[in-house]
This record gives C-alpha cells, sequence and structure tokens, in this order.
C-alpha cells in the first residue's frame, strides 16, 4: 500500500491493520522524504489517519474478496 502524508513524506508496505478512522498500521515500510532524496527503512510503522493525505490500495489486495 502506497500512503502519501500530508508533509509530503510517502509510505510504501504492507497494510497489516486500518480502523474506522483511517489509522493504519504498515510492515516492511520504506518511508520516503518529502523532497524525494532520503529513505529509510522500517519494521513497522504506526500512522494516524489524520496525517494521510492520499493513499493507494494495489488492485491484488481485492483477490481475496476482503475490498469487494
Amino acid at each position: 500500500m502506497l500512503v502519501e502524508l500530508k508533509s509530503g513524506e510517502t509510505l510504501n508496505g504492507l497494510l497489516i491493520n486500518c480502523d474506522t478512522w483511517m489509522n493504519l498500521t504498515l510492515r516492511e515500510v520504506v518511508q520516503t522524504s518529502s523532497d524525494g532524496d532520503r529513505f529509510w527503512r522500517l519494521p513497522e510503522i504506526y500512522v494516524r489517519g489524520s496525517t494521510v493525505s492520499t493513499h493507494i490500495i494495489p488492485p491484488t489486495m481485492g483477490d481475496g474478496g476482503w475490498l469487494s
């Protein structure tokens, strides 16, 4: 899942959990700075839903039927 934060930073990782406020838990994350110059690998991150600007869920996540 790709998540863009309001700060301009992006997070790309495996979605583990999402609640009704769109708070997310991601694993195996690559975080990119807003200017695109720096990258960090994080084992896990919790993202507060109010900081999310955009999120993109890959179509393959719907294969299990849980997004249908």
